[in-house]
C-alpha cells in the first residue's frame, strides 16, 4: 500500500495538479456478477470512464478550451465494504482539470470549478443506463436474482463460490451449521452516536451512486499520497481482530453503523468464508492507468514527474523499489537509520554470522537465544464444513 503510493505520488501524477476523487458504487444485484467476471468489470470500468471524461471535456469547451483536450486518471478497484461484503466500486483519482496544447505545441493544465450536483446527477443517470445496456449485451438480466446471475457470470463455475459470493453481498452466512443466517453483531446502540451523513457531491440512481466531495490541491503531494494510501488499503485491518474465545473472533468496525453495530462476530471459517469473495480473480489488474497517465500514452512524458520522463533518444532509467527504511520515514515520520544519541545516520560497521558468536551476544541482553517452535497444523474443520473436503 504505502510503495504503490509512493510509486504514483513520486512518478505517476504530475506536480502542481489538483486531484479529485470519484467513487462509483454499484447495486447489490450487479455486485456478484461484477465480482469475478473480469470481462464484465473492464466494460463497465469503460462506461464509468466515458461518462466523467465526457463531462470534463463538456465543461472545458464551455469555457473556451480550443483544440484537443485530455486528461488522467487512476482507478483502483476496491472489492470490499467495510463490513466484510463483497461490494466492487470504483475508486478513481482524476486530474481535476484538463491539458490542452497551446499554439507553441505545448501542453498546458486548465483547472476545471468543481462539478455539481445536477452534473453528478446526470452523470449517475448516463453511467446507470449504460451499464444496464452492458448487462444485455452480455447476456445477464438484470431483473435476475443474485443466484441466477452468479450462475452465468462467474469464470469459475464453481457452486460453492457462486454461494459465498451471494452471501457476501447479502451479509448471510453460506456454510457451515449457520447456513443462512445474518452474520452475528454487538454494538451499544443506545450509548454511541452514530454521525448522521452530510450532504455533498454525491448523487443516486436505480441503485448507483457517485461521490466526488473529496479533492486534493496541487501543492499537498502529502494529501495526495494519503488518498492513495486510501486506495491501496487492504480489506480488513488485523489489529482490529480479536478472539472472544468459544471459536468466536471479533472485527471491530472503523466507524459504527447506523444501528449501532460496533463489532461482527465470526467463527473461524466463516471468518474464512468471508476472506474469500475479496480475494480478486487470477491474472486481473486491479489496478488500471487512463488518458494520459496511461503507461503507453504518446503525451505522457510531458506531463509526468521529470524524474522518469526520457527524452526521444534515451531510454527512462530503471525505478529501484524503496526500502522498507525509507517506506517507515514517508508513513510514519519514524527515521530508523537516525541515531537515537546524535541524531546522525547510522552505519553498518559489521555483520555477525558466527552462531556462538550470537548466541553469546543475545544472552548477554538477555534475550531468548532458541527459536519459537510453531504450533502443531490441526486437522480441517470437517464438521463444520459438512462434508469431506478431500477424498481419495
Amino acid at each position: 500500500m504505502a510503495e504503490s503510493a509512493a510509486h504514483w505520488v513520486d512518478h505517476v501524477f504530475p506536480q502542481g495538479v489538483p486531484v479529485r476523487q470519484w467513487v462509483l458504487s454499484l447495486p447489490f444485484e450487479l455486485r456478484p456478477a461484477l465480482g469475478y467476471n473480469a470481462r464484465l468489470t473492464a466494460a463497465a470500468l469503460r462506461v464509468w470512464m466515458r461518462a466523467i471524461v465526457g463531462d470534463y471535456r463538456s465543461r472545458a469547451r464551455s469555457i473556451g478550451c480550443p483544440g484537443a483536450i485530455h486528461t488522467g486518471a487512476l482507478t483502483v478497484i476496491q472489492r470490499a465494504s467495510q463490513t466484510l461484503k463483497l461490494d466492487p466500486h470504483f475508486h478513481t483519482l482524476l486530474l481535476d482539470g484538463v491539458y490542452v496544447r497551446a499554439p507553441n505545441d505545448t501542453l498546458t493544465f486548465q483547472a476545471l470549478g468543481p462539478p455539481t450536483i445536477q452534473d453528478i446527477g446526470r452523470i449517475t443517470e448516463i453511467v446507470a443506463q449504460r451499464i444496464v445496456r452492458l448487462l444485455k449485451r452480455f447476456e445477464l438480466d438484470p431483473e435476475a436474482s443474485e443466484t441466477e446471475r452468479t450462475d452465468s457470470a462467474n469464470e469459475p463455475e464453481d457452486a460453492l463460490l457462486d454461494a459465498m459470493a451471494a452471501s457476501s453481498v447479502s451479509g448471510t452466512v453460506g456454510i457451515g451449521n449457520r447456513q443462512g443466517c445474518f452474520v452475528m453483531r454487538m454494538g451499544l446502540a443506545d450509548t454511541i452516536p452514530v454521525a448522521k451523513a452530510k450532504p455533498g457531491l454525491c448523487a443516486d440512481a436505480d441503485g448507483f451512486n457517485i461521490h466526488a466531495g473529496v479533492r486534493v490541491s496541487g501543492h499537498d503531494r502529502k494529501g495526495l499520497e494519503r488518498l492513495c494510501r486510501y486506495l491501496g488499503r487492504g480489506p480488513i485491518a488485523s489489529d482490529r481482530l480479536r478472539e472472544l474465545g468459544g471459536n468466536r473472533i471479533a472485527y471491530r468496525l472503523r466507524k459504527p453503523l447506523r444501528d449501532g453495530t460496533t463489532h461482527l462476530v465470526f467463527t473461524d471459517i466463516e471468518l474464512l468464508e468471508k476472506l474469500v469473495p475479496l480475494l480478486p480473480p487470477p491474472r486481473v489488474h486491479q489496478t488500471r492507468f487512463h488518458g494520459i497517465l496511461a503507461p503507453h500514452a504518446r503525451l505522457r512524458r510531458d506531463v509526468v514527474p521529470k524524474s522518469i520522463a526520457s527524452s526521444a533518444n534515451a531510454d527512462p532509467p530503471r525505478k529501484k523499489r524503496p526500502s522498507w527504511a525509507a517506506l517507515l520515514a514517508r508513513v510514519f515520520s519514524i527515521d530508523v537509520l537516525a541515531c537515537s544519541r546524535c541524531n546522525g545516520p547510522l552505519k553498518i560497521i559489521a555483520a555477525i554470522t558466527d552462531p556462538g558468536a550470537l548466541r553469546r551476544i543475545l544472552d548477554h541482553l538477555g534475550l531468548p537465544t532458541d527459536p519459537p517452535q510453531p504450533h502443531p497444523a490441526r486437522p480441517p474443520p470437517v464438521s463444520d464444513l459438512g462434508f469431506e473436503p478431500f477424498s481419495a
